[in-house]
């Protein structure tokens, strides 16, 4: 969560069992978030707060995003998926079928489902009404993660056990050609102004989709991720996050390894030592990535290290340059540390 000019941990724990719950953002003030077993909205200044509506919790909820102006929820019940507002309004819609992914693109919704050697695309408006519908040929095993239409060209990005592709889908029956493949890891295509980025195994690519051409970018660091965060877009690169435009990755909005320890103010007593434990884990994971150095090993008796420790390690509250929406604060937390996550090294 931001935290004045600098971001502060909020431990999962207060969500739940999962590390990385589906959370979104619409109005730049609440955060909500599906937790284990219940909704939580988190406010400007980390008071998280359970909303009594199970149904809205982890255990049905696929993905939230935001769209047209309000925060939706893709839920998967009994065999139906439904697209249920977090304002308390009916579905906007439902299909006897389950969509696993969602890509808001504002005005329109792109849902997605893997069936056998087919890949079925719906496109919604902001009111759930039915656009357009379109089945293309995929590989068994593989799921379409994103659906993204730029310019007149659909792009869908495949991802299974083993890597994951980018493929084009041009207007008329031109059929599928296919922009990337054979990645262990990818994201993207994602516009910034009027370049489009895709991020695959460490690489930065700028695609001149247009034409026909994805080129390798030179970067000093490995880029891991695109990410869309509201109208900003943005690279992670190792556990730091940038502004991604026209030019490429630039001024630095968040680093991991200045992040504040959780205000154990904020956290229920009965969780607290849970939360500083999981703070703890992620500074480890830290240290394990050259992020941040390791601590001075402990005397014998000395104990655990402190959260007060760490903070000092980091640097404490370090101001990052450059501002982001309040909101989007925390919603982008949540996806940096998924990046993270993803690329962890086992130990």
């Amino acid at each position: 969560m931001r935290r004045g000019a600098g971001f502060r941990y909020l431990c999962p724990v207060l969500f739940g069992d999962e590390l990385e719950p589906p959370a979104a953002a619409a109005d730049g003030e609440a955060v909500y978030v599906a937790g284990t077993r219940d909704l939580y909205v988190v406010d400007p200044e980390g008071r998280v707060t359970a909303l009594e509506r199970p149904e809205l919790s982890r255990s049905t909820v696929l993905r939230l995003v935001a769209s047209g102006g309000r925060v939706l929820a893709l839920r998967l019940e009994g065999g139906v998926t439904d697209l249920r507002p977090l304002d308390g309004s009916p579905s906007i819609w439902s299909d006897p079928a389950i969509y696993d992914s969602i890509t808001p693109q504002e005005p329109t919704l792109w849902l997605a489902r893997s069936a056998g050697a087919t890949g079925h695309v719906l496109q919604l408006g902001s009111d759930g009404s039915r656009l357009r519908t379109l089945d293309v040929p995929i590989d068994l095993g593989e799921r379409i993660s994103q659906v993204r239409s730029l310019g007149e060209t659909l792009y869908l990005t495949l991802v299974e056990s083993s890597g994951g592709r980018v493929v084009a889908l041009p207007a008329g029956d031109a059929g599928a050609a296919e922009v990337l493949s054979g990645r262990s890891q990818i994201s993207g295509p994602l516009s910034s102004g009027a370049s489009t980025w895709m991020a695959a195994d460490g690489v930065l690519y700028d695609c001149d989709l247009g034409g026909g051409e994805v080129l390798p970018r030179s970067t000093s660091e490995p880029v891991t991720a695109v990410l869309g965060v509201f109208t900003q877009t943005f690279a992670t690169v190792r556990t730091s996050l940038l502004d991604l435009d026209d030019s490429g990755p630039g001024a630095l909005r968040l680093d991991m390894a200045y992040l504040e320890p959780p205000d154990l103010a904020l956290v229920p007593e009965g969780l607290r030592e849970t939360c500083e434990s999981e703070w703890l884990v992620l500074r480890a994971d830290l240290e394990w990535v050259g992020a941040i150095p390791a601590p001075p090993v402990a005397e014998a008796g000395a104990g655990r290290p402190s959260t007060e420790l760490h903070a000092s390690r980091a640097g404490g509250g370090c101001s990052v340059g450059g501002r982001l929406p309040t909101a989007a604060g925390s919603a982008v937390l949540w996806l940096l540390v998924g990046a993270l996550l993803a690329r962890r090294p086992t130990r």
